[in-house]
């Protein structure tokens, strides 16, 4: 069981001491961190474009979400976005409409930043979140996505 969480070694010299240690240990890390992410943003993708079990864009996250369908969330970090919130069932959206699409109330609520109610949303629903950093093909599908759990 042990072996299947070494991500890398580290040749050192035996007298190499905590802070060479550390800081190899910490490139390792962040090499191997990097690909996860890259991986999971390709795979969030591909899903999402095959119409499998992913989407991508604030709408179609926000909509999933309300269905209790988000297995994994991923926000690129500092992404913040405008949008409204049902004060009767929670439905977040990024376009105002006369009736919530879920409840049908019209009291939409205006809200500065409806990712981060995305965010807690998920966290409510045991929902996995994934902070992506710097990722081209990320920002270019829309900031925003989510691998579904059905």
């Amino acid at each position: 069981p042990l072996r299947q969480i070494v991500i890398g070694t580290i040749p050192l010299s035996m007298t190499a001491g905590n802070p060479e240690v550390t800081e190899r240990s910490r490139e390792i890390l962040a090499d191997h961190e990097e690909q996860r992410e890259r991986e999971l943003v390709e795979r969030v993708i591909t899903y999402a474009r095959s119409g499998g079990t992913a989407v991508l864009g604030l709408a179609d996250t926000l909509f999933t979400l309300h269905e209790g369908r988000v297995m994994t969330l991923l926000v690129e970090e500092g992404f913040r976005a405008p949008g409204i919130v049902c004060p009767s069932c929670d439905y977040l959206s990024v376009s105002e409409t006369e009736r919530c699409l879920f409840c049908g109330t019209m009291q939409a609520v205006p809200v500065g930043d409806v990712v981060e109610r995305a965010v807690h949303k998920a966290l409510l629903q045991d929902a996995k979140i994934e902070v992506i950093e710097d990722n081209p093909a990320f920002a270019q599908a829309g900031h925003i996505g989510a691998l579904l759990r059905y």
